[in-house]
């Protein structure tokens, strides 16, 4: 009698350390670390959804902090407002032209334009998008320049602003969704936040 307790309390012990979480998977989010102090999901190769939504479904104004290496050979892009797989956002692609340039190019449902803007080898800048209105208000600035983290008011201060720039911004629509992410190798990822209070308020 004593020899089937001891097997059944045997059995009882291992039965329970084998289905926790840790050992079954239930506790693996499918997050893999950080990324610029960001909790992440790889979807695809160096294509990384980050933690955090924009609230209301979408239809609201988030601003959105990057840091980011850009060597002569390497691309940074930025999707934000985007379905959960990435897609139907607005996208925003940062390579080098020259050593002190560097060139953004946004995409936002069939609609690009880019602008090119002075920065050594770290980037770092703000995009504040508005995707409550008819058309999507995009705006990014310097985030090491004289405005900080202020709004910029004009293209005099302003590295982008949708409406300044002509009728090729005029019926661009809305981004798609409220989830966002970043298209890098990690290490030249330096930090990431977002989706914040929007700072450009008009």
């Amino acid at each position: 009698m004593k020899k089937i307790l001891l097997i059944l309390t045997l059995f009882s012990f291992v039965s329970c350390s084998d289905l926790t979480g840790e050992s079954t998977g239930a506790n693996n989010l499918g997050l893999g670390g950080l990324l610029g102090n960001i909790s992440f999901v790889e979807v695809g190769s160096n294509l990384y959804r980050l933690e955090g939504t924009a609230t209301n479904g979408g239809d609201t104004a988030h601003s959105y902090n990057l840091d980011f290496k850009l060597g002569d050979s390497d691309e940074f892009s930025v999707l934000l407002f985007t379905r959960e797989d990435l897609s139907g956002g607005l996208e925003v692609k940062f390579t080098r032209v020259d050593a002190n340039t560097v060139k953004a190019k946004f995409s936002l449902n069939g609609t690009e334009d880019f602008v090119n803007f002075e920065s050594s080898e770290n980037v770092s800048v703000v995009i504040d998008i508005h995707n409550d209105e008819n058309d999507a208000h995009i705006i990014m600035w310097d985030q090491t320049g004289p405005f900080g983290d202020e709004e910029c008011m004009d293209d005099e201060t302003c590295l982008f602003n949708t409406d300044h720039f002509g009728t090729k911004w005029g019926s661009h629509g809305k981004a798609a969704g409220s989830f966002w992410g970043v298209k890098s190798i990690k290490e030249n990822i330096i930090k990431l936040e977002g989706p914040n209070e929007t700072v450009f308020n008009h």
